[in-house]
């Protein structure tokens, strides 16, 4: 199961792998740490409908009862799909990262 899929209220969560690596790509973007959605899922070598189910789940979206943790932002900027890393997301980004997060 995802991290974003066992959310109870007040438990913490963390990252799964593909969601490590896409906090970690998104922490390395300039400010805002925003990334647009073809480039985050060409930098991760994966589709983009998996990328944005996987996004979905790290949003604030509630999925069967429970929201997300928060992490990112989908936004349409202009015709431009943008990811962005909110505060929470930069948060549940470990100070080692930029090592180990990458794809």
């Amino acid at each position: 199961m995802s991290a974003a899929g066992s959310i109870a209220k007040g438990m913490t969560v963390e990252p799964d792998d593909f969601g490590m690596a896409i906090l970690g790509v998104l922490a390395e973007a300039p400010a805002p740490g925003s990334v647009s959605l073809p480039r985050l899922a060409k930098r991760l070598d994966v589709s983009a409908s998996a990328l944005l189910r996987h996004l979905t789940m790290m949003g604030d979206a509630v999925i069967a009862g429970h929201a997300g943790p928060g992490w990112v932002r989908v936004v349409n900027r202009e015709e431009r799909w943008i990811v962005s890393l909110t505060p929470e997301g930069r948060a549940a980004v470990p100070a080692d990262c930029r090592a180990r997060c990458g794809p």
